[in-house]
């Protein structure tokens, strides 16, 4: 069995990534390879020499194109038959590879992510804006997701079923939308897949590979027994320094429909029933959303009409989002 480790990096030096690397050092389970993913005009000699102390072994790509969509891509391309995407400012203590190795063997699982700082994903106000997307359509979009606690319901939106989010003291639990911080895959379950170039930040993009593995018959797991620390800094890995985080979650959130179609076609009624119960919510959304909320739907709903054109999609989205981002080599929008 290949184990590979994915690291997407801008290649910042500092005592966070020396830490994060120390961690990888320090593993119980030591035969994996450590691919470095880096932007072309990013200049290596800065991260050699932080690993040249290190004892890993590894080696440096530069992804084909810039942005984090890119990156991901990059790393699903060269992952070994069990791979784990690690962000470079997180530590990981010693058994983390050697329990998500135990853990694919033990589930067979397609992918498989844990938390972050003791928490599961989406305890915030994300988890707000996905019941929302639940209430208005809790039908999802292919079958096998039934059994998740989030999902892409039959319209095209990213949904939580707060039940099953809820259901306490599970070790492990079926859920379809992985993050990105903590997550591991199986290169199988990712075959003839790519992420959409679309996004500035990535919010989302773990629950459209999630969604490719659940499609393709395999299952995709959380576990609260792999656990990483992290800073939560906004500008970590190729995603840029992003202000209003929350505001660019609201616009992922509903543009997942126009993405999700790129993948698998949505029936277009299924969407605009949704969409306006959607719009029948929007008073009760906290008032400092809410015009976000509103100005990202309404978006959504010109690029249904025309035809769910990716290009059409990705302008409005950098149109909404455009004051966000002072890292311009780190954006992962089309331009």
């Amino acid at each position: 069995m290949n184990v590979t480790i994915t690291v997407p990096t801008i290649g910042r030096i500092d005592s966070v990534t020396k830490s994060m690397l120390a961690s990888l050092s320090n593993q119980s389970f030591t035969d994996f390879k450590v691919y470095f993913i880096v932007p072309r005009y990013y200049q290596e000699e800065n991260l050699l020499s932080i690993l040249e102390e290190m004892e890993l072994d590894f080696k440096i790509v530069h992804q084909d194109r810039e942005g984090f969509e890119n990156a991901m891509n990059t790393a699903i391309k060269i992952s070994g038959d069990i791979n784990l995407n690690l962000d470079d400012d997180a530590i990981y203590n010693s058994s983390h590879v050697n329990s998500y190795i135990d853990t694919f063997e033990n589930t067979g699982a397609g992918m498989i992510f844990g938390r972050v700082n003791g928490f599961r994903p989406y305890m915030n106000r994300t988890l707000f804006f996905l019941g929302i997307q639940n209430w208005a359509n809790k039908s999802p979009i292919i079958d096998p997701l039934k059994k998740y606690a989030i999902f892409f319901n039959s319209a095209g939106f990213l949904s939580a079923s707060i039940g099953s989010l809820m259901l306490p003291f599970r070790n492990i639990r079926l859920n379809g939308s992985p993050i990105g911080v903590n997550m591991g895959w199986r290169k199988d379950a990712l075959k003839n897949f790519s992420l959409r170039e679309f996004s500035r930040k990535g919010t989302i993009n773990e629950a459209y590979m999630a969604f490719h593995a659940v499609n393709s018959g395999f299952n995709v797991y959380e576990t609260r027994s792999i656990n990483v620390r992290h800073k939560n800094t906004r500008g970590s890995l190729s995603r840029g320094s992003l202000n209003g985080a929350d505001e660019v979650k609201i616009v992922e959130l509903l543009f997942s429909s126009l993405v999700l179609n790129t993948y698998i076609r949505i029936d277009n009624q299924e969407f605009d029933r949704t969409f306006a119960k959607l719009k029948k919510i929007i008073p009760i959304i906290p008032s400092g959303l809410r015009h976000k909320f509103m100005e990202s739907l309404e978006t959504v709903n010109i690029g249904i009409q025309e035809d769910w054109n990716i290009e059409r999609i990705a302008i409005a989205y950098n149109g909404l989002t455009k004051n966000g981002d002072k890292d311009n080599k780190a954006q992962g929008h089309l331009g």
